[in-house]
């Protein structure tokens, strides 16, 4: 029996560390750089009411609202031949967004994902993003003596999968299903708003013979507020839970007659938030719970339109310009008294971007 153990181990051995296995894993690393010079009009997202009450100052304005943003990152991709006739990625990238106006805005952001092609237009991906510090601005907190401004920052750590496949006898066309989750946990001053979000996501692509790409993408999802009423801080009485729906529309254009331009594109995002007020209580001298559900409705519109240029310059280095539009809008039905209850208000800015990028191959694994 020990023979016949120690045969096999053997057979396995000789089978992982064989030479050709070995050469499989022995493959090139693309990496991919990129720096970017950015200008945000409101990197706060102030809203006007912010902005006129000339108190900006209490939300983390240090001298202007607006500010220039260097984002240098880069991608790491390895590719290793496992199977004979389908594509592996191990991807990882790490971005860094430095704010010159105020240092405690700038965040750092990593992500790790594993591609498998299956066939053409046919692919399983997972991954995950990780953002371990997000400063908002500041904001009252309301569970303190003096209603103090203070810093509001967040963490966010996101887990996705998707799975694409072609559709029959529509040439160049495919669906793309994703799913993810994401936790959003506030610092210990706004614990009321940490987030458990889930989402499904389904989207239409299409090629069309001229190379131009265009997709559209609706998804549905909810936010989980599981620090609703866990306390008796009276601002955990509100449920900040909410349901929301995506709605996203590119084109990319790769067929036209400009000589000193790539490819061209436009995107527009939308996103519909849905509040149902519900109030939970403790009456402290009865040691009595209550829940009420308010009869009241409150939502977001969060709207995002960008346009963008890759540049024919450069051999060697991709140029690529930018313009994006966000805006926000808020409703509520009574409760216009109690803003206070969202972590952002209304607000708009612009954002203008400058990117070059460089991709080489290293041979370290050879």
């Amino acid at each position: 029996m020990e023979k016949r153990l120690v045969l096999f181990i053997f057979f396995i051995g000789s089978f992982l560390f064989s030479q050709n296995l070995v050469d499989r894993f022995r493959v090139p690393v693309t990496i991919k750089t990129k720096i970017g010079f950015g200008y945000d009009s409101n990197f706060l997202r102030l809203s006007e009411k912010d902005m006129d009450s000339g108190n900006a100052y209490q939300h983390g304005i240090i001298s202007t609202i607006d500010s220039p943003i260097i984002k240098p990152s880069v991608q790491l991709i390895y590719s290793p031949i496992l199977f004979e006739n389908h594509m592996v990625n191990f991807i990882s990238s790490f971005s860094y967004s430095h704010y010159n106006e105020i240092l405690k805005k700038s965040y750092f952001i990593s992500s790790f994902s594993l591609e498998f092609k299956l066939k053409s237009y046919s692919w399983i991906k997972f991954g995950m993003r990780d953002a371990p510090k997000f400063y908002l601005r500041n904001f009252i907190d309301r569970d303190g003596l003096s209603n103090d401004y203070q810093q509001c920052t967040f963490s966010s750590q996101k887990f996705f999968g998707s799975y694409s496949f072609p559709i029959l006898n529509l040439k160049r066309t495919w669906v793309r299903t994703k799913y993810e989750h994401v936790n959003e946990f506030y610092n210990s001053y706004f614990t009321e708003f940490d987030l458990k979000k889930d989402m499904v996501q389904i989207e239409l692509n299409h090629k069309m013979k001229n190379n131009n790409h265009i997709k559209i993408a609706i998804a549905h999802g909810t936010a989980d507020n599981f620090t609703f009423n866990n306390s008796s801080l009276v601002s955990t009485y509100i449920d900040r839970s909410y349901v929301f729906e995506n709605y996203r529309l590119s084109f990319n254009i790769k067929k036209h007659s400009y000589k000193m331009i790539n490819k061209f594109g436009f995107s527009n995002f939308l996103q519909i938030r849905k509040y149902d007020l519900l109030l939970a209580g403790h009456d402290k001298l009865y040691g009595l719970n209550w829940k009420h559900v308010v009869d009241e409705w409150k939502y977001y519109l969060d709207g995002k339109t960008n346009f963008w240029i890759d540049w024919n310059f450069f051999n060697d280095v991709n140029v690529k310009t930018s313009y994006q539009y966000r805006w926000r809008k808020t409703e509520n039905e009574n409760f216009g008294n109690l803003e206070w209850i969202v972590d952002s208000k209304e607000y708009d800015k612009h954002e203008i971007w400058l990117e070059l990028s460089f991709q080489f191959i290293t041979d370290f694994l050879y």
